[in-house]
């Protein structure tokens, strides 16, 4: 029963997502019954929402959904109906300002809600004591700018501002939640994009034909396709544990990282058995790449993550049982 139920579930969505080629709003989110289904059931959601969405390659504010129900579902007292946009960190950071008494100051990130102008944000900014706390920021003063990049179909918007007034302060435990949740759903739209990835490839390899013989023949392209396999088994793996009791900041980033390695693998070795035709907007590779640049460095790349989670096993002084099979 469990396992008809996830397929309808993963179904209904990839129709959804189908039906929505310019990216998921949350007002599609809500028609669907999705924000009900995340508190029943919040790995099946999530994992079906953000699995489709790597897979078909489309932009949404589903992030921004993900993480304020895990916030309200941990007691942040946040308003869904005057929801604020989340601003997300660049790559490389781990807060998008600086944090005084009443300001926010050289705020910077990125957004992915597609509401025109919302009316707050809600941004993990640093204290001087080094602590990322989450606050609510008011709009007046800040300046969107829209991002191009190698893939403009995300609609992703740098916000800008000098200074904000915070409106509302959540403690450190909320940003550190914020970053667990947004991480542990980007890890499932990896897996999704690099599923989707080696599918083209797939395909591919086994019709077109080299010297006689289907490419995929050849041991070699098979090596490098069972690669990404491995890499995706591996990643799917820890971001199943992730699901398992109290989020666990290591095993997620650990999973994101996995995720990340799984992406590159992917995007490496399906250009590699396409050969030249995957680089051409004509071939489904192409669109499918460069959603990956993005995806695979966003919120940590798999060489930043490996090494947090080094530094965090190192800080502790013991690592965290991945395998799911306690002795």
């Amino acid at each position: 029963m469990a396992d008809e139920l996830e397929g309808e579930v993963r179904e209904a969505t990839r129709d959804l997502i189908a039906s929505r080629p310019q990216g998921l709003l949350w007002a599609d989110l809500d028609e669907m019954g999705w924000f009900e289904l995340a508190e029943e059931d919040p790995k099946l959601a999530v994992g079906a929402l953000f699995e489709g969405l790597g897979a078909a390659a489309v932009g949404s504010e589903a992030l921004d959904a993900a993480v304020l129900i895990a916030l309200a579902a941990a007691g942040a007292e946040l308003s869904l109906e005057n929801r604020p946009a989340v601003v997300y960190y660049p790559p490389g950071r781990h807060a998008v300002g600086l944090l005084s008494a009443t300001k926010a100051t050289d705020v910077d990130g990125i957004v992915l809600s597609r509401v025109d102008n919302p009316g707050t944000f809600l941004a993990p900014l640093s204290r001087e004591d080094g602590t990322t706390v989450l606050a609510v920021l008011d709009a007046e003063g800040t300046t969107f700018h829209p991002i191009r990049g190698a893939d403009p179909a995300l609609g992703l918007r740098r916000v800008t501002a000098a200074a904000a007034t915070v409106l509302g302060e959540l403690g450190p435990e909320y940003a550190s939640l914020l970053a667990m949740a947004a991480r542990r759903a980007v890890t499932h739209e990896s897996m999704g994009l690099a599923r989707a990835i080696l599918d083209v490839a797939v395909e591919h390899v086994t019709s077109r034909k080299q010297f006689g013989r289907t490419i995929g023949s050849y041991q070699a392209v098979q090596h490098r396709l069972t690669d990404i396999e491995v890499a995706l088994g591996a990643a799917g793996a820890v971001a199943a544990l992730t699901w398992e009791g109290e989020p666990d900041s290591v095993t997620i980033l650990t999973a994101k990282a996995l995720a990340a390695k799984a992406l590159d693998t992917a995007v490496g070795n399906g250009l590699q058995v396409c050969g030249g035709m995957g680089f051409t907007d004509e071939f489904p590779l192409a669109r499918l790449v460069r959603r990956a640049l993005f995806l695979s460095a966003f919120l940590g790349g798999a060489s930043q993550l490996s090494g947090a989670v080094g530094r965090s096993i190192i800080a502790s002084g013991r690592a965290p049982r991945l395998s799911g099979f306690a002795a």
